[in-house]
């Protein structure tokens, strides 16, 4: 029987929950200069960054999910981009809880990325992601966590590279600055170091 040319094998993503604060730990970071939101004064670039959280999920029995070689799967997931801003009405500051119970030292650990003992690293963190219509996850709320583990255990593929040039709000951006946390260890990626984007971007 010959091979039925439309069975296109369909990649399995695994999600986190929503609705509910799951933890997790800062596997990268990025930077780009995107265009300024409405209430800007002037049509000057603003710095911006987003982070990738990665965690487990849980199956249906309770158990973390695991492949099929028994190995913990690694579940990720960006933030929206947000500006670089310490404004109390920034989404920075509105995504990260500042709050009594929240992040004290915010930009303390937000500034302190460049060794594998920094504290962007090494803070456990939780997230809550919420559904939206367009059947995609967003990140709605970022609090500290308690899972100290986590950020020794769970890395980025220490094949990744990032690309020179993102898609942000539907517009080719450079990046400025990358970070990640690899096994080997952290490392920031400048322009020259990343990669140009390929035609799968």
């Amino acid at each position: 029987m010959a091979t039925n040319p439309f069975d296109v094998k369909t990649k399995e993503y695994i999600a986190f929950p929503n609705d509910e604060y799951v933890d997790v730990c800062v596997l990268s970071y990025q930077t780009a200069d995107l265009p300024p939101g409405p209430m800007a004064e002037t049509n000057d670039p603003v710095p911006n960054c987003r982070f990738l959280f990665g965690g487990f999920v849980k199956d249906e029995s309770g158990q973390i999910r695991c492949d099929e070689h028994g190995t913990p799967i690694v579940v990720r997931k960006w933030s929206n981009w947000m500006r670089i801003s310490n404004s109390t009405r920034s989404k920075l500051m509105q995504t990260f809880d500042t709050t009594k119970n929240g992040f004290k030292n915010l930009f303390e650990i937000l500034m302190d990325f460049e060794g594998s003992e920094s504290k962007l690293w090494k803070t456990p963190m939780k997230i809550l992601l919420e559904a939206t219509d367009r059947d995609y996850q967003v990140i709605k709320r970022i609090k500290p966590g308690t899972k100290d583990d986590l950020c020794d255990t769970v890395f980025y593929d220490d094949k990744y590279i990032p690309y020179k040039v993102i898609k942000a709000y539907g517009q080719l951006t450079p990046l400025t600055l990358a970070g990640c946390k690899f096994k080997s260890g952290v490392k920031i990626f400048t322009p020259e170091e990343m990669v140009e984007p390929t035609d799968e971007q």
